[in-house]
């Protein structure tokens, strides 16, 4: 038996291992055979539609040789097609390209209801021909084709947005070929004065308007909406004079009062312009970049609202580039400076405070305003470490200045009272130099008062209640005026120099200014008058009851050995003084 068992062990372990091999054989060929089917097959199960899975075999001239229980549902008498041609590729190529490339291809087709419903197709190809592996994706096709509009078109206007600019460049510059082609950035000025003051629905009407403005005026051409406040149009005729005068009509028609929220509002826009010569080829970042210079141009202009770019322009440009590597090193080789402008009390005839105003001590930007370097360090973040070299260079100088009760200002921009952390390095530097209160005054201006209103009253409040003074600046040029001497923590108001400048010959503007320091008197505020220049104006304030003057009549800024000196000697205004004439 030992023998026969053996034998038959021996013969079980063949059978077995031939029917292993059949076995092994057979998956080899099914794997070659579906290797890309079972991945395919098991993607699409994951997303079946109501229809189910769609399986067709077609050969290699397109002709379905045989399909599934859900195509045959799917398309009912319909199935008897066997042409692919019911089938439409969205990506526009011939199907049975889309096919032999081997991948995804979604396709559309017409129901017996007329309705357009979509497919996507796993293609791969077998020795007989191509298997496709579907399922309907209707639904998902048109949420993604909301997306796309989404994130191509500007939500409030419709009109297509920068993303869209950048896709259809090519194309612009193709049907453009041949002819003068202007590019032209509109910004709307009051854009965000609108926002702050009438709110978000009035923004919107006034977006809106101002897109009908534009295309009363150029209809036939393309507009883009950019950002917020900003349009970009396309224009393409045979000139750029052409293009040019189109830009100044779309310029006359904002003239005209817009009505927004039953408010009469007047819009002003500027206008970046890149002119492009029919042979010239320009890269869309390259385009952005001039395109930006010109508009900022425009923007900083008092009195251009389209500027056109050119070579000049980008020298400006290189000028400012320059400078803001040169303001870089002026921080780290310690060349600003410290200058003081008196501020005369017009009661007690003296000198009772200094506004702080920094200087670059560098040959080569000596005669640079000082606004247009701080503007550029404001706008780069360097304001920060210039404002901190200002603070503890100001807070040091008031120390020395306290014993004959005088108290320096320092102007506050924007980036610095909103930076994190600010406010505690105000008090830190303050209570280090063991200073008195009123001892320092902050400046502010109206107009940056508009950003994070009720954060800055919030903050300005802190520092009063420490021991700090708050000056208002430049009062009378911004927004809500009154609304902000109701509930700013305010000591003091600075009237513009712009209304102090025609004093004299103006009645209007002496009527401002007196009702400017009555006002100020009736809420228990001092008041100080910029720019005076002449014993004149000085007198016209002093009757008025203004507190103080500064400007070039007592002292144009100078350094703090000069400022020790005025305090200490005095200053006399011939003309001021009771019995002068």
């Amino acid at each position: 038996f030992e023998g026969t068992i053996s034998k038959i062990n021996t013969l079980s372990y063949v059978y077995l291992g031939a029917n292993i091999f059949v076995v092994i054989l057979i998956f080899i060929i099914f794997s070659l055979i579906f290797s890309k089917a079972n991945k395919a097959i098991i993607i699409s199960r994951r997303r079946q539609s109501k229809y189910g899975t769609i399986i067709l075999r077609v050969n290699h001239k397109g002709q379905i040789i045989s399909f599934n229980h859900s195509y045959q549902v799917m398309f009912k008498e319909s199935a008897k097609i066997r042409n692919l041609d019911i089938f439409t590729p969205v990506s526009g190529n011939m199907i049975m390209d889309d096919i032999k490339d081997e991948g995804n291809m979604i396709v559309s087709y017409e129901t017996d209801e007329k309705e357009i419903r979509y497919i996507e197709f796993m293609t791969f190809a077998y020795r007989f021909g191509y298997y496709l592996i579907g399922s309907d994706v209707t639904d998902a096709y048109h949420k993604q084709e909301e997306l796309v509009k989404l994130t191509e078109e500007n939500r409030i206007t419709g009109l297509p947005n920068d993303n869209s600019f950048i896709k259809q460049f090519s194309e612009i510059k193709n049907e453009s070929f041949g002819k003068a082609l202007t590019f032209c950035a509109l910004f709307i000025k009051e854009y965000d004065q609108v926002e702050k003051t009438l709110g978000s629905e009035a923004v919107q009407s006034l977006v809106k308007q101002a897109v009908k403005n534009i295309q009363s005026v150029a209809s036939n051409s393309r507009l883009f909406h950019m950002k917020a406040n900003t349009f970009l149009l396309v224009l393409s005729t045979n000139s750029h004079e052409s293009n040019l005068n189109i830009i100044r009509n779309i310029e006359a028609v904002f003239k005209k009062a817009l009505t927004i929220k039953n408010n009469a509002l007047y819009v002003h826009i500027k206008c970046g312009v890149v002119e492009v010569s029919p042979k010239e080829d320009i890269h869309v970042t390259d385009l952005g970049t001039k395109l930006d210079i010109a508009l900022e141009k425009a923007k900083d202009s008092l009195n251009r609202d389209i500027v056109i770019y050119d070579y000049n322009l980008e020298t400006l440009v290189r000028h400012k580039l320059e400078m803001e590597q040169d303001i870089k090193k002026a921080i780290e080789n310690d060349e600003f400076v410290m200058y003081y402008q008196p501020q005369y009390s017009l009661e007690e005839n003296k000198i009772e405070g200094f506004e702080s105003l920094i200087r670059w001590n560098n040959p080569k930007y000596i005669n640079i305003s000082p606004q247009e370097y701080i503007e550029l360090a404001e706008k780069n973040g360097d304001i920060v470490e210039i404002g901190s070299i200002i603070i503890k260079n100001v807070f040091k100088t008031a120390k020395l200045f306290e014993p004959y009760r005088i108290h320096l200002s320092i102007n506050v921009s924007p980036a610095q009272l909103l930076q994190a952390g600010f406010v505690g390095d105000l008090l830190e530097e303050f209570e280090k130099n063991e200073l008195k209160p009123g001892s320092i005054a902050i400046e502010i201006t109206e107009t940056f008062l508009m950003e994070n209103y009720s954060l800055m009253i919030e903050k300005l409040n802190i520092l009063k209640n420490k021991g700090f003074s708050i000056h208002l600046d430049d009062f009378g040029t911004g927004y809500s005026s009154l609304l902000y001497l109701k509930e700013l923590p305010i000591n003091v108001i600075k009237t513009d120099k712009e209304f102090i400048k025609n004093l004299v010959s103006d009645k209007s503007s002496r009527v401002i200014v007196q009702e400017i320091v009555r006002m100020a008197k009736n809420l228990k505020l001092k008041t100080i008058s910029e720019g005076v220049e002449t014993v004149e104006q000085a007198r016209y304030l002093k009757e008025f009851g203004s507190d103080y003057i500064q400007g070039y009549l007592v002292s144009k800024a100078v350094k703090f050995e000069d400022a020790m000196e005025m305090v200490k000697n005095g200053v006399s205004i011939p003309g001021l003084r009771k019995g002068d004439k």
